[in-house]
């Protein structure tokens, strides 16, 4: 599954981006510092454009997956790559690749790096990354850019390959544990709930992979997907539409979850601050590294007071404090009059960036596209990120924000044509914005093609 699936009725053909600036500037409308395409091959010509752009913690490295031929010599696979471009040396490299480094004959993509921009975990259908691979499915690999190494991680602790389709990972800060969603019931032991997709832990360092299930050690009986992982990788949270993984859930709809791999204590998150159950769907989660806050995406209109909107917003949860709050509002507090989705934290969970349809969470909203906004927790500010170097409102649709450990730096995608000059390439470019002056954006993400 890709994220087009995730939210079908508002994705048609593209995904979207954001732009993150400075967060504690006075007034509604942020002004950008620097904002640079980073999906273009030698001499800043432009490619075919990338999708699904992460960057490291560090705000160092930047990974996406492009189809695009011309980012490095020699790719003649005609298949979708991961590539990650470094923000320090202007160089791209492909990092789908065999361990001879042959590149794939399948499609990569949907890929996340450690918080130093080491490790690179990513999904692919390609049989030749790795020696052995023969179970015809998606598997999940991670690749080792120091060494040159690609490991595939979806695997049971005595390395035997699944027999069916793992993806959707996450990678821990540190880089050492995998989570990922798979239908493979060979991945550990006594998995019988058959198709319904698990969520697993693959530890690195010591070749285990163990399974997410409820505090009594029961399986999930519904589909787990989208997990996302803590430093040191002791807390994961999910999305579900289990009944049994809690006491008490009866609402019939997916849930977010997180458990504790220290205690084995399974809870769940998108509750309301009294612990009532979500009344409509909650999807797609994000954690803070330390792993105390987790942000989602939910319909259900009783997670907080006043929810009157009949649309889907997003949340923060306190797992100290069990205290939950809609974070995609107005500096007022006012609701928004559309819809808002896939939240992301800094690493200390302060900043929400969100996606949002909304048109009346600041003042002059009238591009008719939806936006990328970030909700200072601290100091309840809202404001806009999808806006041109120049402040001028984005003519496309943005989306997917992935934003940097201290909020400096987010890597998006954007249909949008005039968020820098000479964008005539009509397709979904990665960019990259900084709210500070130096470096020189543009200098970083022209580069030299490497393999």
């Amino acid at each position: 599954m890709t994220l087009f699936d995730i939210f079908p009725s508002r994705y048609p053909q593209t995904l979207r981006a954001a732009l993150l600036t400075a967060l504690l500037l006075p007034g509604s409308q942020a002004l950008a510092g620097q904002t640079a395409r980073c999906d273009l091959g030698a001499h800043g010509t432009q490619q075919g454009g990338g999708l699904a752009a992460v960057l490291s913690g560090n705000g160092e490295f930047l990974t996406f997956t492009s189809d695009a031929s011309g980012l490095v010599a020699n790719d003649t696979n005609n298949a979708a790559d991961v590539f990650v471009h470094s923000l320090h040396s202007g160089v791209t490299r492909r990092v789908s690749v065999g361990v001879d480094g042959s590149e794939a004959n399948g499609d990569s993509n949907l890929s996340s790096l450690s918080s130093n921009g080491r490790y690179v975990v990513f999904e692919s259908g390609a049989s030749n990354l790795v020696p052995g691979d023969s179970n015809g499915f998606t598997d999940t690999f991670v690749h080792d850019r120091e060494t040159g190494l690609t490991e595939r991680v979806s695997v049971a602790s005595n390395g035997a390959e699944a027999n069916a389709a793992s993806s959707l990972a996450a990678i821990s800060p540190d880089g050492r544990f995998i989570a990922f969603s798979s239908t493979a019931t060979n991945l550990v032991d006594n998995d019988g709930n058959g198709a319904a997709a698990d969520i697993f832990v693959h530890d690195r360092e010591i070749h285990e992979t163990t399974r997410i299930t409820s505090s009594s050690g029961a399986e999930s009986d519904g589909q787990d997907e989208y997990p996302a992982i803590s430093r040191g990788g002791r807390i994961v949270t999910f999305t579900s539409d289990a009944s049994n993984l809690v006491t008490g859930d009866s609402n019939g709809v997916p849930d977010i979850f997180v458990q504790d791999r220290k205690t084995g204590l399974t809870t769940r998150v998108s509750v309301a601050s009294d612990g009532a159950e979500a009344n409509g769907p909650s999807m797609i989660s994000t954690i803070s590294h330390d792993g105390r806050y987790v942000a989602f995406t939910s319909a259900a209109s009783n997670l907080v007071p006043n929810d009157t909107n009949k649309a889907w917003d997003a949340f923060v949860h306190d797992r100290t404090t069990r205290q939950t709050v809609r974070v995609s509002v107005a500096a007022n507090g006012g609701q928004g009059n559309g819809g808002s989705e896939l939240p992301v934290l800094s690493a200390d969970g302060q900043i929400v960036a969100f996606v949002s349809q909304a048109d009346n969470l600041v003042a002059g909203d009238n591009n008719g596209k939806s936006d990328i906004f970030a909700h200072n927790r601290a100091t309840g500010r809202t404001i806009r990120l999808s806006v041109g170097i120049d402040g001028q409102e984005a003519n496309g649709d943005s989306d997917y924000p992935s934003i940097s450990d201290n909020g400096w730096r987010v890597a998006f995608e954007s249909q949008a044509t005039n968020l820098v000059a000479n964008d005539t390439n009509n397709t979904i470019d990665v960019f990259l914005t900084d709210r500070r002056l130096k470096p020189n954006l543009a200098d970083v993400c022209n580069d030299a093609v490497k393999p």
